[in-house]
């Protein structure tokens, strides 16, 4: 069986058999194996963005960035791995008119859950390298001091808000000059939405558009305005223009980070993007409004009739996927390495001679 990213039976361990049959314990066989390599991976990686953030970046700021770039783009490429091999999940990235490859942009999405980073990098992979190492985003600053993946944001530049707007405005604003010399290209995220949908908020922001007499959203979140503005007016004459990008999830369970580790996720999701100017964002508020209010009625087109939604978008040729033989190796030893180190400690080693 292949998909779309074109990799082989030979690249996916789970798809020869039905994973709805495996019992708990090789679901959580399959956890533990996968939760290790993504924890070793991002050890390995995390550590060498510091060192070269710490020995070469004071010397040549280009050269670090390559090299950071580099790594991220290494290990972000677990994101389509996890996915479509270890999982049975088919992404497709879809364009309506067109979009370039090589651009950088400030891409919008809406905000489903906790997997969205996830939907992120694979929509991103597909363009190709630089690319998953290109990608940035605007996430909270108590992210930046978890290990590992916090330092990894920390060493690649994301942007860092604290939900304290007189700061926030001031880093947001400002980002743009920071990475005003970044190498092209490059993407930044932001979920606009500022949290993750629940039936609780949304009722609550079904409540705010009835007070301020706007269309009530049914499958969104309504917009906040403040990042995007402050974002967007800093980075306009860095990059191509904004992506509109808008994530569906048809899948047969509800997807979680443990579920996909457990390659016990199987279904469709598909990423819809559009490309749009600043030419024609003349306010800031109203066109984001305007596009919410468009996606969340192809939200709604697509529950009644998906065959007719994704006949507006052309799908777009995927790079192909990662093969992580050479990961699974360097795990084995890594472990195999472990065990005999742990051994050598607890007993006297000329007890293992005798």
């Amino acid at each position: 069986m292949s998909n779309q990213s074109g990799n082989t039976d030979h690249d996916s361990v789970v798809h020869d058999v039905e994973i709805d049959g495996y019992s708990w314990w090789y679901r959580m066989f399959y956890l533990f194996i996968m939760s290790y390599i993504v924890a070793v991976g991002a050890l390995w990686v995390s550590l060498a963005m510091l060192v070269v953030s710490a020995l070469i970046q004071p010397f040549s700021v280009l050269r670090a960035r390559i090299i950071k770039r580099w790594l991220g783009e290494t290990y972000f490429t677990l994101a389509p791995y996890l996915l479509q091999s270890w999982n049975k999940i088919d992404v497709k990235v879809l364009v309506k008119g067109s979009i370039k490859r090589d651009g950088s942009y400030l891409m919008l999405s809406n905000h489903i859950g906790s997997l969205d980073w996830m939907f992120g990098l694979a929509t991103a992979h597909v363009l190709g390298p630089p690319f998953p190492g290109s990608v940035k985003a605007v996430v909270k600053k108590s992210l930046m001091y978890v290990p590992l993946f916090g330092w990894m944001f920390w060493a690649l530049e994301f942007a860092f808000v604290e939900r304290n707007w007189a700061k926030d405005e001031k880093n947001l604003s400002e980002y743009g000059k920071k990475i005003s010399d970044y190498p092209a290209p490059f993407w930044v995220a932001i979920w606009v939405e500022g949290s993750r949908q629940t039936a609780a908020k949304l009722r609550q922001s079904q409540e705010f558009c009835r007070q301020k007499g706007l269309p009530e959203l049914q499958n969104l979140l309504f917009p906040r305005f403040k990042a995007f503005k402050a974002l967007s007016e800093s980075l306009r004459d860095k990059i191509d223009g904004v992506v509109n990008s808008t994530v569906i999830i048809d899948v047969e369970k509800p997807t979680s980070l443990g579920s996909v580790l457990s390659a016990n996720t199987k279904g469709s999701i598909y990423i819809l993007l559009e490309e749009h100017k600043f030419d024609e964002i003349a306010d800031a508020e109203t066109w984001l409004t305007g596009i919410w209010i468009q996606k969340d009625k192809l939200l709604s087109r697509y529950k009644v009739d998906k065959n007719a939604v994704l006949q507006e978008f052309t799908e777009l040729p995927a790079h192909p996927q990662t093969s992580f033989a050479k990961v699974y190796t360097l795990s084995s030893v890594v472990v195999l390495t472990t065990v005999l180190a742990l051994i050598w400690m607890y007993y006297d080693p000329t007890v293992l001679l005798v």
